[in-house]
C-alpha cells in the first residue's frame, strides 16, 4: 500500500475540491444489522430505532448509516451496517442497541449529484 504522503502532486483539470470541516464530539445510539444485503434488516432496524428515539423525544437528532465492511472484499454474509441517531451525551441506551461516542474530528465533505453509479 502506498502512503498518501508520498504520492506526487497530480493534475486537477476539473478544479475538484473537498472542503474540510470540523465536527464536534457526538454520541450515537445504534442498532447493528448483520448481513445487511439480505432481506429487510436495515429497514427494520431503522424503524425500531425510530420508535425508540421517538418514545424518548430524540427523533430530531442527526441520523447516520455506517457500512463497516467493504462488500467488494468482505463476503456479504460477514458485512455489518449500523443505523444510528445522534443523542445527548449521558442518555442511557437499553435493549439491543449500542452506544458510540465519537470525538471531535475533521472530515472531507464531498457532494455527489447524479445517479447512484457515480
Amino acid at each position: 500500500m502506498v502512503a498518501l504522503a508520498h504520492l506526487p502532486p497530480g493534475e486537477n483539470p476539473d478544479g475538484f475540491e473537498a472542503p474540510v470541516r470540523a465536527l464536534p464530539a457526538r454520541t450515537l445510539a445504534y442498532l447493528r444489522v448483520h448481513r445487511p444485503y439480505e432481506g429487510p434488516g436495515v429497514v427494520e432496524a431503522a424503524d425500531a430505532l425510530m420508535a425508540w428515539a421517538t418514545a424518548r423525544g430524540l427523533e430530531g437528532g442527526a441520523w447516520y448509516g455506517y457500512q463497516w465492511d467493504d462488500p467488494s472484499c468482505v463476503p456479504l454474509e460477514l458485512c455489518r451496517y449500523d443505523v444510528a441517531v445522534e443523542i445527548p451525551a449521558g442518555t442511557p441506551v437499553d435493549g439491543e442497541g449500542g452506544l458510540l461516542s465519537l470525538p471531535a474530528m475533521k472530515v472531507a465533505e464531498v457532494e455527489v449529484r447524479g445517479p447512484i453509479e457515480l
